[in-house]
């Protein structure tokens, strides 16, 4: 099915922490899967540029497989954007139509 994609206002409260380097953008969204043809991707939106970076599943919380955190975990390295200051967003992909959803959360990229 193709279609246009829709822009609302998300409602997922993001974590945002600055670390040396990159900055980590995540979700506890217990229901969070990905496949063949579903998957969030993390949009940093500044009046000049726009950024599209994937949102991996979490990884696994010791060597037992099936213990995974729920969730993602999207790195954004400081040095491959520009700097700003970028409205946090969630671009969501799935068989049945794509939405974007613009948090009320911002990212400060010295």
């Amino acid at each position: 099915m193709v279609g246009a994609v829709s822009d609302t206002t998300a409602t997922v409260l993001l974590r945002i922490d600055y670390r040396s380097g990159y900055t980590l953008v995540s979700s506890n969204e217990p229901d969070y899967t990905t496949g063949r043809n579903a998957g969030t991707y993390v949009v940093l939106k500044s009046d000049r540029y726009t950024y599209l970076l994937f949102a991996p599943k979490n990884k696994p919380l010791t060597f037992r497989p099936w213990q995974v955190a729920p969730g993602f975990s999207a790195p954004i390295l400081t040095a491959m954007v520009q700097r700003g200051r970028y409205r946090v967003g969630l671009f969501r992909t799935r068989p049945d139509g794509s939405t974007v959803q613009f948090t009320n959360q911002f990212v400060e990229v010295p």
